[in-house]
């Protein structure tokens, strides 16, 4: 079995098609070597080519949320979900049968999810799993090659937030008890930014000219 089966998005898209490509891995389905192996590779391969489209495409994704696969697992896909296609389409193309289902999804879904947060190609993803030997591999791996974010300066941390076309606020802190400031931003082609502050004392905020510098 070629581990890299390429198929057109055009074929994806088709009524049908998606779910019964994902039906036939789950009910293939067997205790496979996460570290290689061929048929576990051919699975991840085409999962990741099916997210790609789903993740952009509603009516897929409509699809995909409306099967009666799902029936009976606690989990089942909404539309606002869209953006992490990849963890819903592996999880289908594993199935729900106990731990050993739950491992496997979570595993291939931490090895691919990197690659489809880079909006890689299925034939990169598969240069990876070849160099490096395998999903596990590919987890330490890009772990391993995840840039580090230097860590702020809190002793004199600015923040200029622009909303809603207003006039930018600029948002003040010094260092004494600690705070937490969680920051999500997501954009329309579904990527998502976070950010975390370590903040101390309670922010203030002060509102400024849009041309002050900080």
């Amino acid at each position: 079995m070629d581990d890299l089966v390429k198929i057109e998005p055009s074929e994806i898209v088709k009524p049908g098609k998606a779910i019964g490509l994902l039906s036939e891995l789950r009910d293939q389905q067997t205790t496979l070597d996460e570290k290689g192996g061929k048929v576990a590779r051919h699975a991840m391969l085409l999962a990741y080519q099916i997210a790609l489209v789903a993740r952009y495409n509603e009516d897929l994704w409509h699809e995909i949320c409306g099967s009666d696969r799902w029936e009976g697992f606690r989990r089942r896909p909404k539309m606002a979900d869209q953006p992490d296609a990849l963890k819903f389409v592996v999880r289908l193309s594993v199935g729900f049968h106990g731990i050993p289902a739950d491992q496997t999804s979570s595993t291939r879904t931490r090895a691919m999810r990197p690659a489809y947060e880079r909006h890689e190609t299925v034939q990169e993803l598969k240069r990876l799993l070849d160099t490096q030997g395998g999903a596990e591999r590919l987890i330490a791996w890009e772990t391993k090659c995840k840039p580090k974010v230097p860590e702020a300066d809190t002793k004199n941390l600015a923040v200029l937030l622009k909303m809603n076309g207003k006039l930018p606020r600029r948002i003040l802190q010094d260092t004494e008890s600690r705070y937490m400031l969680n920051i999500t931003i997501g954009s329309r082609r579904g990527q998502i930014i976070e950010a975390r502050l370590d903040m101390a004392k309670p922010l203030f905020i002060v509102p400024v000219k849009p041309e002050k510098p900080l």
